[in-house]
């Protein structure tokens, strides 16, 4: 209980003075009912230093390595339905081409995988299956949206965790590649 507290003490703090504001009159009654996942657009934890993280690039070919173990990710929990971890930043000027996602230890039950942005927290991996064979490609569902070719103009942060109301994530650990390129965003008007 205390590690949730600590973990979520923004979100638990936001909502009290939601109600106080409406309460005093300051907002709206209808405002201090909002739920809660409608104040929170950032990840629920910062694992960026939790991340085994590489780095390879040519003149303009880029490969963003992460080793993610669901062991220690987090509070060291894993993640809970609906929950997601920042993980890594694509550079600006990168261009995507693929995302090459590997499973190395199978999560033990059912288990689904989500890869992306804040705009679009599943537009890399759609429901990637966690429990499946170790060692081998964790399968595309195919209806990610952020395909070959899309284009960040900007350093964008890439978070992951399970889609809403599905298993919590604790014990698989797989192996993420982005693989892409960059333009020099120098000569953009």
């Amino acid at each position: 209980m205390k590690s949730y507290l600590q973990n979520h003490a923004f979100q638990l703090g936001l909502a009290a003075v939601l109600a106080l504001a409406a309460g005093f009159g300051f907002l709206p009654v209808e405002a201090s009912t909002l739920p809660l996942f409608a104040l929170m657009a950032a990840p629920t934890f910062d694992a960026t230093d939790q991340v085994a993280q590489g780095r390879q690039q040519t003149s303009r070919r880029v490969e963003l390595h992460y080793h993610i173990d669901f062991n220690t990710i987090g509070d060291g929990t894993g993640l809970v339905a609906a929950e997601t971890a920042g993980f890594g930043t694509l550079p600006a000027g990168y261009v995507h081409e693929r995302l090459d996602a590997v499973l190395r230890t199978a999560e033990g039950g059912a288990a689904t995988l989500d890869v992306g942005t804040e705009a679009d927290p599943d537009g890399f991996l759609d429901g990637g299956d966690v429990n499946g064979t170790p060692n081998a490609k964790i399968a595309l569902a195919g209806t990610e949206a952020l395909g070959a070719g899309t284009y960040f103009h900007a350093n964008t942060p890439v978070r992951l965790g399970p889609p809403a109301a599905a298993a919590t994530l604790d014990d698989a650990i797989a192996d993420l590649t982005f693989v892409g390129y960059l333009i020099d965003t120098t000569l953009e008007k």
